[in-house]
């Protein structure tokens, strides 16, 4: 009889065996305090055989191999039999094809472990109580650990299983046969080989009659708790809708669903109507097309995670049809208020054949439009999402007196390079002062030039610094724009009327050719402020713009609910003010540092928008734009994430473009 702690050390193998050659477990009879081995430095413990009968106890940091052959479990002979108990707080290798008996029990005890490496026709009986860590075949393949007795986790417990294909004999698996199985603890989860499971896969990785469940599961899948299973499958997200692009269309139209976990989806609805056709582009967008009995609400999209519902209404567009005009006859300038129905996602009024890029929906039903310059006698035409409306009665454009304004630009005292006296080549704007955010924009996005006829008009001075415009009566500014050159002033203001009216002239006052830096920006409940620099001819104006979760711009100029366009427009531009409530910044002096601020529109839908913000010196070069990605909730406007956008290169453009483009007034 050996009782007590037996140490091996120094690479010895001791060797337990039914008979010689080994130590016959017979000789190993414990006493009530069991016999405990340590091994060390090499030293192990080599299970060939036999049965152990009392209690044993294995140290930390001790290693027990048992080795299996095939054709054990048909002849009876186990690799190692437990039939008292064997309490392990070190490594136990149970590895080949056999047999490893046991109708006692084995608490692998925490800090333990246990290796079940064997893929063969044996198992383990009695009980199995795993406080420690049991791994399943080795770190690059796959094994069975059958157990043909009962099985308990506790919470300190960890399983660990790997995934390498879906087939038979590609991921490890504890078979439990139908024996009763207690889980707890940990199951942890990896995949080898590059493996990654489809949506569709599931994996029976324990079976058994089975009670509890892992208090944690780690890895790219979940569990599935049976009566007799426990089957890990690909999580199921529950989806979510960001947008809608576009937010209305006919039926038939094809619109993109944005959002995020749409893997697996199997039905999309507009309203309680299923669309027919649709198409999951990815996991974060579905291409769908409305369908026949769709209405104005809602659109679902449901995948095995749940269902997800949009948070703005798709709105079904109908042929929209106008049933009046007034005016029907007026000048260029003449406000027009024209009334019919589903006027949703207009895009454009004409005049005849002339467009008029700035109006006003007022509601589905009404809006309104000025008379472009260049209109002519025809019928009003609205293109909305579902169609073209054209009027019945026909509107009549009377052209009024024009009158000129006229001026001189000349460098003046200051040291402009290469130039004294008149400066040719100069773009003037003349601008309509009720609308300036449309020099603001062209600056900034100089494509929108050619559709702000309304709002400005654009000549270059000739080899004498001269200019001029004819105009209809009314207020304007006119405004030098050279980039890199600043004037005194930056813009003068006229009132013109019947009678001819002085020489507007300005004189040159210097040199800036250094874009501002970018305004600050920060957010607070609704309000959006910061402050501009505007370098050594300092600010002019600072301009804004809003983009939704599809890009989209908000036209800050629309009246009623909150209008986005898919291209910018003029009223996608929105100037800013000193303080709130003030007049808009657009400063004909210099101003160093400019204070700025805007409000966002009360009724602007929950969700997340960009704010981008330049300044624009008074030599005509907008800034660097600073950029904010932010969440309008329920009842506030929370930051969500800050980025300050890399240059556009739009000052380059705008540059390019003013220089290059050259149009009468």
């Amino acid at each position: 009889m050996i009782t007590g702690t037996l140490t091996l050390d120094g690479g010895v193998q001791m060797v337990l065996a039914g008979s010689s050659p080994g130590i016959p477990l017979g000789e190993l009879a414990t006493a009530a305090a069991g016999l405990t081995i340590a091994t060390r430095h090499g030293s192990a413990v080599q299970g060939l055989g036999g049965s152990l009968t009392g209690t044993f106890n294995l140290a930390p940091g001790s290693i027990l191999n048992v080795p299996t052959t095939a054709g054990q479990r048909s002849s009876g002979v186990a690799g190692l039999a437990i039939t008292g108990t064997l309490n392990s707080a070190g490594t136990i290798n149970f590895s080949g094809p056999g047999y490893f008996g046991s109708s006692g029990a084995i608490n692998n005890l925490p800090g333990g472990i246990l290796n079940a490496n064997g893929t063969g026709d044996g198992d383990l009986g009695g009980t199995l109580n795993n406080a420690g860590t049991i791994n399943i075949g080795t770190p690059t393949t796959i094994g069975v650990f059958r157990l043909n007795g009962i099985f308990n986790q506790s919470a300190s417990g960890a399983l660990n299983l790997k995934i390498a294909g879906t087939a038979a004999g590609s991921f490890d698996v504890l078979n439990q046969f139908n024996n009763p199985a207690t889980l707890g603890g940990t199951l942890n989860v990896s995949l080898l080989n590059g493996f990654h499971p489809a949506a569709t896969d599931s994996f029976k990785v324990i079976t058994g009659t089975l009670s509890g469940h892992f208090d944690t599961v780690n890895g790219p899948l979940t569990a599935q708790y049976n009566a007799t299973d426990v089957t890990l499958v690909t999580p199921t997200r529950m989806p979510t809708i960001t947008g809608l692009n576009p937010a209305n269309g006919l039926v038939g139209a094809t619109v993109l669903i944005n959002g995020t976990g749409f893997t697996g989806a199997t039905a999309v609805k507009f309203g309680t109507t299923n669309a027919a056709t649709f198409t999951v582009v990815s996991a974060t967008q579905i291409r769908v097309i409305v369908p026949a009995g769709a209405t104005t609400g809602k659109v679902s999209v449901t995948t095995p995670g749940g269902t997800a519902t949009s948070p703005t209404n798709f709105t079904l567009a109908l042929p929209p049809t106008i049933t009046s005009i007034a005016p029907v006859s007026g000048s260029p300038g003449t406000q027009v208020t024209i009334i019919g129905t589903n006027f949703v996602g207009f895009t454009a009024v004409k005049f005849g054949a002339v467009a008029q890029p700035f109006f006003f929906l007022r509601s589905p039903t009404i809006m309104t439009a000025n008379v472009p310059l260049n209109a002519t006698t025809g019928k009003i035409s609205v293109v909305a999402a579902g169609g073209t409306a054209i009027s019945s009665a026909i509107f009549t454009v009377r052209q009024p007196t024009r009158s000129m304004i006229s001026g001189s630009i000349s460098s003046g005292s200051a040291p402009l390079p290469g130039i004294s006296g008149p400066v040719p080549n100069v773009p003037v704007f003349l601008v309509n002062t009720s609308s300036p955010s449309a020099l603001a924009a062209v600056l900034v996005n100089p494509t929108l030039l050619a559709g702000s006829s309304r709002l400005l008009a654009r000549t270059t001075t000739n080899a004498a610094g001269q200019y001029s415009f004819n105009a209809l009566p009314g207020t304007y500014d006119v405004v030098p724009a050279l980039p890199g050159v600043f004037f005194s002033a930056a813009y003068r203001g006229v009132f013109l009327g019947t009678a001819p009216i002085a020489n507007v002239n300005f004189s040159g006052a210097g040199v800036d050719n250094a874009a501002p830096g970018a305004p600050s920006l920060s957010i607070s409940g609704d309000r959006l402020s910061g402050l501009a620099s505007g370098g050594a001819s300092g600010v002019l104006t600072v301009v804004v713009t809003l983009q939704n979760s599809s890009n989209q711009y908000l036209n800050w100029s629309a009246l009623g609910a909150p209008q986005f366009t898919t291209n910018a427009l003029l009223g996608s531009y929105k100037i800013a003010s000193a303080r709130a409530g003030g007049a808009l910044t657009f400063n004909a002096m210099r101003v160093g540092a400019q204070s700025w601020t805007v409000s966002l529109p009360a009724n602007l839908p929950q969700g997340s928008y960009r704010v981008t913000v330049r300044s624009i010196n008074r030599a005509f070069r907008p800034s660097v734009p600073a950029s904010r990605v932010i969440t309008k909730g329920s009842t506030s406007t929370v930051v969500a994430a800050t980025a300050v956008v890399p240059p556009l290169r739009l000052a380059e453009t705008a540059h390019t473009n003013a220089a290059a483009t050259t149009s009468g007034a």
